[in-house]
């Protein structure tokens, strides 16, 4: 008799009803729910590195003017060559990221990031710390789907090698 009271006292308690408000503080109104994974190209523009074209592969969680994280994997199609032998660049970013819904369809989000990057050097592959920061453009095409531009601006450190990175990029983004 015992473990029946307990038990119903277990799912009384785990219950709610419809009709009980949700409290919730600042902070937590300000991140959105919605999944957003994509799919993308993406350039590196500028530098000697440039030329680099990656498919880009994005998940996180945000809404529009609400903030979000997401990751960011980037794989090369292609290497390019730099006087000290063949480059190759592949990176896992984390970034952190503001939706400002300019109209109904289009909003922009600035977005913060740091990430680990692979990159051959010379004759050796080297990891390297890559911070970023960017802009996000997106077109939402249908109520799940978006056409989206980016811009990153990321740097990074070897030895006595200092890189700076211009990646620009377009895909489609699911959202649910």
């Amino acid at each position: 008799m015992r473990k029946i009271v307990l038990i119903m006292a277990l799912c009384c308690f785990l219950m709610t009803s419809e009709g009980d408000d949700v409290k919730t503080n600042h902070f937590s109104s300000l991140w959105g729910r919605i999944y957003q994974g994509s799919i993308g190209y993406k350039y590196l523009a500028f530098g000697e590195m440039s030329g680099i074209q990656n498919l880009q592969i994005t998940y996180g969680m945000w809404d529009k003017n609400k903030m979000g994280i997401f990751a960011e994997v980037l794989f090369p199609f292609n290497q390019v060559n730099l006087p000290q032998g063949m480059s190759r660049l592949s990176a896992i970013n984390l970034f952190w990221i503001y939706d400002i819904a300019i109209t109904k369809i289009i909003s922009i989000a600035p977005k913060i990031g740091y990430g680990l990057s692979v990159a051959n050097y010379g004759s050796k592959n080297h990891l390297v710390w890559k911070p970023s920061f960017g802009l996000d453009l997106s077109f939402e095409l249908i109520k799940y789907l978006a056409l989206y531009l980016d811009y990153d601006y990321s740097f990074y450190h070897i030895d006595n090698y200092f890189s700076h990175l211009n990646y620009f990029g377009l895909g489609l983004r699911v959202k649910y």
